[in-house]
Parts: structure tokens; sequence; C-alpha cells
């Protein structure tokens, strides 16, 4: 059975929302800050490798889409009229690459100090290192080099939006399916980094006795509410025309990066 991608994207909430009250009920989820989106999407991805492998259903999931409503966003118009396919979440992480540019500012490099500097060398190390051990492998396995390339920095530093971004520069290069392998390798990043990074970093904090901080408009209109992602929409709607205007302007440059790209 072929699922169109719209199906992925209605049940995107309800499995957030699973996801949270999972970890609401789950104390080692809780204990250990194991993500919601993981713990959500997981239980789902499990449960869909069973039915696969029992041969009740037999699901593919589609990735890409032509509605035009939905890809203007994320082309110019002269290769909007052609009606391009897209991954259906390419506008949606645009729009969050997009929000994180507009919340980057030098005041918040200044208040991480040399501390950011030190995490920019480390992280350019330790990307550098995944490239190598990625290249390495993909030749003891007998694979080509660019599997290690999109198994290295490119997904697990540069995550999904990165991985999909040099796939077709890795398929002209030689690699056909640089983007299923770059989403596969993306998403178990994520998942391994949710696993393993929520209780490493727990155990770390608990060692150095660290504990987070609350503060700012979004926690304090949170306040005496239950954290997640619905509490986040009512949030949302309190802030009204302000808040789609905040929307307006997030999706303008979102249209303005299609062109300058």
């Amino acid at each position: 059975m072929s699922v169109s991608p719209w199906v992925p994207m209605l049940f995107a909430l309800p499995v957030l929302v699973l996801g949270e009250k999972l970890c609401q009920r789950v104390r080692p989820f809780r204990r250990f800050n194991i993500p919601a989106p993981v713990v959500g999407g997981l239980f789902i991805a499990l449960l869909l490798l069973v039915l696969n492998l029992t041969g009740l259903v037999h699901l593919s999931v589609e990735s890409k889409v032509t509605d035009g409503w939905w890809t203007w966003l994320v082309r110019t118009e002269p290769v909007w009229w052609q009606h391009p396919a897209i991954t259906i979440t390419e506008p949606l992480m645009v729009t969050f690459f997009t929000c994180i540019g507009l919340n980057a500012t030098w005041d918040l490099v200044r208040r991480g100090g040399m501390d950011v500097g030190r995490f920019l060398v480390l992280g350019s190390v330790f990307a550098i290192l995944q490239n190598v051990l990625g290249v390495v492998l993909a030749k003891a396995l007998g694979q080509s080099p660019l599997l290690g390339l999109v198994c290295g920095s490119v997904t697990l530093t540069g995550g999904h939006g990165t991985a999909l971004g040099f796939a077709p520069m890795l398929q002209n290069l030689g690699l056909p399916s640089a983007a299923v392998l770059g989403t596969a390798a993306a998403t178990m990043g994520v998942v391994a980094g949710g696993l393993i990074g929520g209780p490493v970093a727990t155990r770390l904090m608990d060692r150095h006795g660290l504990h987070a901080t609350k503060g700012g408009p979004v926690n304090e209109g949170l306040q005496g509410s239950e954290p997640g992602i619905l509490s986040e929409l009512r949030l949302f709607r309190e802030f009204g025309g302000e808040g789609m205007r905040h929307l307006l302007l997030i999706l303008l440059c979102v249209k303005a990066g299609a062109w300058m790209s």
C-alpha cells in the first residue's frame, strides 16, 4: 500500500502529542530528557516496522509533492511554473532555519563568550573526523566514499536540511540514492542523539550540579500550564494579530530566501 505524503503530515501533531504524553508518564523518558518527537516518532516507526515484517500490512510512504500551493513558498516563479516535485517537509525545514536566522544576533554570540568559539572549534574538528571515519568505513565495506560523506558530517552535523541540500551534488558525482541515504542517516543521527545525548547530558548535569533556569516571555506565558505543543499553540493564539504579523514576516523571509539562493 502506497501512502500519500500528506497522511504523515496530518498525523505529525498527534504523534508529537503522543510522544509528550509518553514522556510525562514514563519516568525514564522524563528523567533522562528524551525528546518527545523522538519518543513518539520512534514508537510509530517501530509499529509500522512490525506490521511490515509480519506481513499484515506493507506500507510505503511517498515523500514528494507537486502541489503548487505548497511548493510556491520555496521556489522562484520560473521554477514553480514547471510544477517541481519537492520533499513535503522542505517548506517546514526552510521555515525552521529562517526562524533560527531571525533569532541570531551578535549579542547572543557576545553573551556566549569564548565558550562559543571553543565549541565551534570542537564541532569543526569532530565534523572532519566524522568524514574521515565515514570514508574509511565506506571503503572497507566496498562502498563509494561518497556514502561515507553522507553518513558523516553532512547528516550527523548538518541534519536533514543539509543532507537534502547536498543530495543533487552527490547524485551528480555518482551516488544516485543520496537523498534517501541522507534522510536515513540524518534520522538515525537524530534518534541516536536523543537516546544517547539525553542520558549523557543528564548525568553530566547531575554530576556538576547544573540546573535549568526559567525566564523569558514564552516561558512566562506557559507557567501554570502543561508544557507541550498544544500549550504553545494556545499561547500563539493569545498573541492574536501580533502573532500573525510575525508569521507573515517569516513567510516573506522564506520567499525572499528562495530568490536569493
